[in-house]
């Protein structure tokens, strides 16, 4: 189990930066809109752990 955290948070590490910079590059060079971006992702994935609690509490 440790490994595979330990590789999602490899992964996440390298795949990140990359994808923070190419939206920024996109965007014109702005890196504000870029960050903006990457910090949606801690909100979807806590929105997606309230989701898949309430769906573990109504199948127990």
């Amino acid at each position: 189990m440790f490994a595979f955290l330990a590789l999602a948070g490899d992964l996440g590490a390298t795949v990140s930066p990359a994808l923070v910079g190419s939206l920024a590059e996109m965007s014109g060079g702005n890196l504000k809109n870029g960050l903006l971006v990457a910090a949606v992702f801690p909100v979807v994935l806590v929105i997606g752990l309230i989701l898949l609690g309430k769906n573990v509490k109504k199948k127990a």
